[in-house]
């Protein structure tokens, strides 16, 4: 490839754990906003201009952020939980010495599972949220 890189000596698995961080600090970010958004009065809006910024558009703000984020969060983590054999052992298919089943990818399937079901867990959010 006639691509440069600029940090040399990564591993792919590395890369893939760069490209990661960005995508799913945000969603931290956004996640920990939640309990504040519940309790939170609504923000008057400019004298003049609209609604405000009340429940509903944080909740458009916050499902906006995910979707955002969802799919590269789901793709980075899936990537590096996708094994193959090779000689009889389980190894990662984009770096092919790195052993599959290892403790710190127990923590990604945890996280899978978390991301999974991220959906559901915002659309009852969303409808508790509208009863009140």
């Amino acid at each position: 490839s006639s691509g440069m890189c600029v940090v040399q000596g990564l591993t792919s698995v590395t890369k893939v754990l760069i490209g990661y961080m960005t995508p799913s600090l945000m969603l931290l970010w956004v996640l920990a906003l939640v309990p504040v958004a519940a309790v939170r009065k609504p923000v008057p809006p400019p004298v003049g201009r609209g609604r405000g910024l009340g429940t509903q558009g944080v909740l458009r703000a916050l499902l906006v952020s995910v979707s955002l984020v969802y799919s590269s969060i789901l793709q980075s983590t899936l990537q590096l939980l996708r094994c193959m054999d090779v000689d009889n052992e389980s190894v990662l298919l984009i770096s092919g010495d790195v052993k599959c089943y290892t403790p710190w990818q127990w923590g990604l399937i945890a996280l899978v599972i978390f991301v999974i079901t991220l959906p559901a867990m915002l659309i009852r959010w969303v409808a508790y949220c509208r009863k009140r």
